[in-house]
């Protein structure tokens, strides 16, 4: 067995567990000026708390509609 850096060990655990992940194409987190954490962070929200329809998806800044399209539809 190797041994593995502590701060690896959080990242080697994600891998063992969710061994097939899908990729998604967010843009943004490169820049400090970019908006995709904000973004990131708002549809996951919603996600989990069930609000996602389309009355949220039409009430949503053009941005948001535009990541959320990318992302998921």
């Amino acid at each position: 067995m190797c041994e593995i850096s502590p701060r690896l060990i959080p990242t080697q655990l994600f891998k063992n567990i969710y061994n097939a992940t899908l990729s998604f194409n967010f843009d943004g987190f490169s820049t400090t000026r970019g908006n995709a954490a904000k973004d990131c962070r708002e549809i996951a929200v919603s996600l989990i708390s069930g609000q996602v329809n389309s009355a949220w998806l039409n009430t949503s800044k053009t941005q948001l509609k535009n990541r959320f399209s990318t992302l998921l539809v």
